[in-house]
């Protein structure tokens, strides 16, 4: 009987192991987030529920991140470049946008290059040990 338990358990886990094997998708492109309008949310859609996904709709003005990096060999060096779309959904104007560099808290070390601000460069301001980054909303009315 010991024989025979062993036997069927090892056969389940083949099976299983059979079973679970699928044929792979065909990977495909990520799609190009800088080119992608800033009001079209529908690529977050397969991130989120079924019955969650009506959100999506109701996001007008939120601020939307556009994130492309590359991560180096050694796992502690990342390159990339950054688009963000503020809304200012508060009550009061704004000259400026904060930005944290968490990594500068941490010990760690993130600079940022070629700061611009609806496509003319601006230089930052920085504080708090360099990890709170200021960007000046130069020549435009406070957004309101």
């Amino acid at each position: 009987m010991k024989r025979l338990c062993t036997y069927l358990f090892s056969l389940s886990l083949i099976l299983v192991a059979c079973s679970a094997i699928q044929p792979q998708a065909t990977p495909t492109s990520p799609p190009d987030l800088f080119k992608t309008p800033w009001e079209d949310r529908s690529l977050f859609k397969q991130g989120l529920v079924a019955s969650e996904q009506h959100v999506l709709n109701e996001l007008d003005g939120a601020s939307v991140y556009h994130i492309e990096f590359k991560i180096a060999d050694d796992l502690y060096h990342v390159i990339g470049h950054e688009a963000v779309h503020y809304t200012n959904n508060e009550t009061v104007a704004l000259n400026e946008v904060e930005f944290r560099l968490f990594p500068n808290i941490l010990g760690g070390e993130m600079t940022v290059s070629n700061l611009d601000v609806d496509g003319n460069s601006v230089t930052p301001k920085y504080d708090l040990k360099n990890s709170l980054m200021i960007a000046p909303l130069p020549n435009h009315t406070p957004i309101q």
